[in-house]
């Protein structure tokens, strides 16, 4: 699945069962390597160090990486078949399913585990909309400043279009994307490749600190039925905020005269991405 977190190789690509094959991670820029993610195959074990034995079959494994800069991030760990991922609502038509109930087989929108790609699972939503910031509890509270959602939707069936919104709480549109079709179409089937899904982004402005609203819409006309396997949110820090609190303020300038003086001893984890002001790789 593309990832902006990291990168990962293996020390081969195509090798005879028995071959002992070495995996290596590397994150971006204040990212986490947690792991690798097997899908769907119980006769893997990848040791520490990377490193496990070619079955006799052909694999697919990704690395797990977490990002400590990210505002919100869909996730599926600890959601069962047929469950709601935390925070989210659904509709299709008059039926509104939400966090945190669990609906049953041809329950309308839920979660599907099984699929190869990404985190191995979606949120199944069809005809009308998805949404996360609207329920009580769980509410996206974003600074002023640039920010960028990355998203990945695959069909359930067919190749229904879509789109994503960043309302606010009253339903005034802040930023729309453009409309995409969602591929690869799983063709009703819970254990199909979605790997291939594109990963989109949509970049806006926030001027005013509150509550808003990430909300994926059907732009077909038919019975459409997505699924939902990737949507985070990043601030775009700027140059300066050394301390990532989403200000350039006196407290910036402190820290990296700080930096200067007890020779690189610092505890902004952002000195040295956003301190050196002119790019020339010194603070």
């Amino acid at each position: 699945s593309p990832s902006k977190r990291g990168t990962a190789t293996a020390s081969i690509t195509a090798a005879e069962p028995g071959t002992l094959v070495t995996l290596s991670a590397t994150p971006a820029d204040f990212c986490t390597f947690e792991g690798w993610r097997t899908y769907n195959d119980g006769s893997i074990t990848i040791n520490e160090d990377g490193t496990f034995i070619l079955p006799d079959h052909d694999v697919t494994i990704s690395p797990i990486f977490t990002d400590e800069t990210v505002d919100y991030e869909l996730s599926f760990n600890g959601v069962n078949q047929g469950g709601m991922p935390e925070g989210w609502i659904a509709t299709d038509g008059t039926d509104v399913h939400s966090y945190p109930n669990t609906y049953g087989v041809g329950g309308g929108p839920r979660t599907f585990l099984g699929f190869t790609g990404y985190q191995g699972s979606a949120l199944y939503w069809r005809n009308t909309s998805a949404s996360y910031g609207t329920l009580e509890g769980y509410p996206l509270t974003l600074a002023p400043g640039n920010y960028t959602l990355s998203f990945a939707n695959a069909a359930w069936k067919a190749s229904p279009a879509f789109n994503v919104q960043i309302l606010d709480v009253n339903g005034n549109v802040i930023a729309e994307s453009d409309n995409y079709t969602a591929t690869p179409n799983a063709n009703g089937n819970s254990s199909a490749d979605l790997s291939s899904a594109e990963l989109y982004e949509l970049n806006f402005n926030i001027s005013q600190a509150g509550n808003y609203i990430i909300n994926f819409n059907r732009k077909g006309n038919g019975y459409d039925e997505y699924l939902l396997l990737e949507c985070y949110l990043n601030y775009e820090y700027e140059m300066g905020d050394v301390n990532m609190d989403k200000n350039v303020d006196i407290t910036d300038v402190v820290l990296a005269v700080n930096y200067i003086l007890s020779n690189g001893t610092t505890n902004a984890k952002g000195i040295h991405k956003y301190g050196d002001m002119d790019q020339n790789g010194t603070i």
